[in-house]
This record gives structure tokens, sequence and C-alpha cells, in this order.
């Protein structure tokens, strides 16, 4: 099994990996993210079909996990966000322990996964969407630093199963 890195390169390579074992709803589930992350997720006793997990990355970012079912289809999600330790929150610190493994390098593994770009949009975060078969994804990146803006860092993923049955008879 592995263990939590502090590594964000390598949390991001372990992330890819998971997202690339997705491809039925039976494949995202907390052991599934212990495998792949090496992070076991912790079941929220308010909300029963939800888990979360947390790990430092060093004195100013963390990364954090939170798998949950929508509550309306049922089918199971995934999302990861690099966060700000609490205490630089209000410091906007420059995300280059973040960005080693920055968004043209994620993007490019995607489409090698056979993840197909759908768009991009700016409605309150940069971000991209890719889909591959029944899984969704949104990838929100942001610049590395006021003097690296264009050096885009991945800053957060979220992986939901949809039901493309459902959206294809809506569409009718």
């Amino acid at each position: 099994m592995l263990e939590p890195t502090s590594d964000a390169a390598e949390v991001l390579i372990r992330l890819l990996a998971l997202i690339d074992s997705l491809h039925e709803p039976r494949d995202l589930t907390p052991e599934q993210v212990k495998q792949f992350i090496g992070i076991e997720l912790n079941p929220i006793p308010q909300r029963p079909s939800s888990a979360v997990a947390g790990h430092p990355l060093n004195t100013t970012f963390f990364y954090h996990l939170r798998a949950f079912r929508d509550l309306e289809s049922r089918l199971p999600s995934l999302q990861f966000s690099f966060e700000v330790m609490p205490e630089f929150r209000d410091q906007s610190p420059v995300k280059t322990d973040i960005c080693a493994f920055d968004m043209d390098r994620f993007h490019a593994a995607l489409l090698t996964m056979g993840y197909a770009h759908t768009g991009s949009n700016r409605a309150g975060t940069l971000a991209r969407q890719y889909k591959r078969g029944n899984v969704d994804m949104n990838v929100a990146h942001v610049g590395e630093s006021r003097e690296k803006i264009h050096h885009d860092c991945v800053y957060s993923v979220d992986a939901n199963f949809v039901n493309r049955s459902l959206s294809q008879e809506e569409g009718k």
C-alpha cells in the first residue's frame, strides 16, 4: 500500500492513476482512493455517503479529498483540491510548490488516457472540462504567481460519474 506523500507532483501523478482507473461507478470507492493516493478517507457522520481526508504538503499548502454520492443520481464523485493552510489564506501565497506538475502536463495526461477536452470556462475560476465514457471532469487551474500568471497550476479536480442515458433523454 502507498503511504501519503507530501510531494505535490507525486500527488497529481497518483490522482491521474486513480482517474485513469475510473470506468464504472464501482471503480470509485474509498478503497480505490487508498490504493492509488495512499490516504484513507474518513466517513462524515452527518453525511453517511461522504468521506474526507487531507494531508499536508508543506507549511503553506495541504491537499484535500472528498468522495461522495450525488444526492439525485446516487453516483459517486470525487473532489480533490490543494488548499492553503488557514494561517495563510489571506496572503495569496505563490503556487510554485503545487506547480511542478502543471496544467499542461495534466491536460496531456488526460488526453493520453482517452479523455476528451470538452470546454474551458472562466465562471469564477479558470477551468477545463473533460469527458470519457460516463466520467465528467472539471479541472480548475490558477497562475503560479504574479510574475508567472500564465503558468497554470492544477488547483482542484472534480471527477463525477454521470448517467448519460438520462442526459440523452432530456435532450430529446
